[in-house]
């Protein structure tokens, strides 16, 4: 296998390892938020804190990946 992949496949085993992570983090925080917080409020708080992470993001890479 060519270096190239290999290196490829080990950073896209790397994402989807963090990508289940997150929303492993994202179902504690849900559990133990219920009491406190209605499901629309939990839903909106990701949906912007996710926004919040992303702009920073997509900013430093010059917005090339919005088309």
């Amino acid at each position: 296998m060519p270096e190239k992949v290999k290196e490829s496949l080990l950073l896209g085993s790397i994402f989807l390892v963090l990508a289940f992570l997150a929303n492993t983090i994202q179902s504690v925080f849900g559990k133990f938020l219920e009491a406190q917080l209605s499901v629309e409020m939990f839903t909106w708080v990701t949906f912007v804190s996710a926004l919040v992470i992303l702009i920073p993001i997509v900013a430093a890479r010059g917005f090339k990946d919005l088309k």
